[in-house]
């Protein structure tokens, strides 16, 4: 894992421990799980850089469409 992504990483977990909602932790530890799954792809790594910041400002319907954005591209 490179350095981008151990920070990734290190980040979402900050942001999961300060959470008090359920369904929000459960979305950070899946982008998290993304996060590890892979990321060979730059847009994908920017789509998650994007995601980590739309959760810090608690940007529910970016985080949704960032989300989305991160699937389609790990299906192509």
């Amino acid at each position: 894992m490179d350095n981008t992504r151990e920070i990734d990483i290190r980040q979402l977990h900050e942001a999961k421990e300060n959470s008090s909602n359920r369904r929000e932790r459960e979305t950070i530890e899946r982008a998290m799980y993304n996060i590890e799954k892979q990321s060979h792809n730059p847009a994908i790594a920017h789509a998650r850089e994007q995601l980590i910041e739309a959760h810090r400002n608690h940007a529910v319907e970016d985080t949704h469409r960032i989300e989305e954005q991160i699937r389609d591209l790990e299906r192509r």
